[in-house]
């Protein structure tokens, strides 16, 4: 079986948690042993990136075409993906995320779903890009042999939404490697921190990431006398104005520590290392960052909102009122316990590339029937 992969979506890290999802996935086939072949369609800015894919059962095609570009590459998509299915004899077509194009012939599909942003929060897109998006998960839902999708929280509100048969919708959850590390000691150096001795979270600046409300909590922790600082982790968005506004005006420069996005092994080691992960999002489809923390020991504290509550099977602490900075600061404050080796082994195994990419590779297997 010849899958076609589309990665012309992939923006080296911008992409955020799909990108982390996608280049796991791609681990994972990579560790299956089969007779399956896949075709990563790459672009001409990306394609370096997934250079590592090179064993027998991976084939590469550069399109002439740049990520950087939504709106070319959206139309070159569907222009063009039906001669390349033709060309490079592709069985059945894999598409990572939402944007499977209208026009694709006879060969089945199978489309990611990871969530529905843009109709919870429409004022983070351009119009255009809500009309697009739309447009792309109904012709999904239409016309795709199989959505698939990350929790069990997207597939109802997919169902809901798009009045999709709830049969056609398979829940497969995200895939997580954690292997590796750096010296901690480069890792104080850089950022100016002692073991123990700071919070962390991995998450973009959008406003759904509640961000600022974490915020708030710290500045409640320093005026209670507390100088543990806060180690943030992530790609730039939306709110980002906002986050930075935040920590200027209310003095907490010296308690913030921003790394924009990092190395996996960069930040496993901030995991290892930190006194309690938080993760204050109030909207997720998946909401890898806190497995992550978990899986390496770390003691949590998230929301139970969304798939939150699901993806980390209660096994954390969480608040009962994600924007309440009293709340959060308490929480913080109160000694919590290092996740139990029992449940990091489930976690690790639940969520292995290797569960999850055979759980990928049925479902293809099903569809080209």
């Amino acid at each position: 079986m010849r899958i076609g992969v589309d990665l012309l979506w992939v923006k080296p890290g911008k992409n955020g948690g799909t990108e982390s999802y996608v280049r796991n996935l791609l681990d994972g086939f990579q560790s299956y042993i089969s007779d399956h072949t896949f075709v990563l369609f790459t672009s001409k800015d990306n394609a370096e990136s997934f250079q590592k894919y090179n064993s027998r059962q991976f084939e590469m095609v550069i399109c002439p075409v740049n990520t950087a570009s939504f709106v070319k590459r959206v139309i070159w998509e569907n222009i063009h993906f039906f001669k390349y299915t033709k060309k490079e004899k592709i069985d059945v077509w894999f598409f990572p995320v939402y944007s499977r194009p209208f026009f694709m012939g006879n060969v089945p599909t199978i489309t990611v779903i990871h969530d529905l942003q843009s109709l919870h929060y429409p004022e983070y897109f351009s119009k255009i890009r809500n009309i697009y998006f739309k447009m792309a998960w109904k012709n999904d839902c239409k016309i795709s042999q199989k959505i698939i999708t990350i929790s069990e929280f997207c597939k109802n509100d997919i169902v809901r939404n798009f009045a999709v048969n709830p049969e056609k919708v398979e829940v497969i959850y995200n895939p997580i490697c954690m292997s590796g590390t750096v010296d901690f000691d480069s890792v104080s150096e850089k950022y100016g921190i002692k073991k123990n001795e700071y919070y962390y979270t991995v998450c973009s600046l959008a406003k759904h990431k509640n961000l600022i409300t974490l915020l708030k909590a710290m500045k409640i922790l320093r005026d209670r006398g507390y100088k543990y600082k806060l180690v943030i982790s992530g790609v730039t968005v939306n709110a980002v104005n906002e986050v930075f506004d935040f920590i200027s005006s209310n003095a907490l420069d010296d308690l913030v520590v921003y790394t924009g996005f990092i190395s996996n092994e960069e930040r496993n080691t901030l995991y290892d290392n930190c006194r309690k992960f938080l993760f204050p999002s109030v909207f997720e489809g998946f909401g890898m960052p806190p497995i992550e923390a978990m899986i390496r020991g770390a003691s949590t504290v998230t929301t139970r909102e969304t798939s939150l509550l699901e993806v980390t099977e209660g096994k954390a602490d969480y608040v009962h009122d994600p924007m309440d900075a009293e709340e959060w600061a308490n929480l913080i404050e109160n000694e919590g316990l290092a996740v139990e080796k029992e449940t990091r082994n489930i976690l690790l195994e639940k969520y292995s590339n290797k569960v999850i990419s055979e759980e990928y590779i049925r479902a293809l297997e099903t569809v080209c029937k």
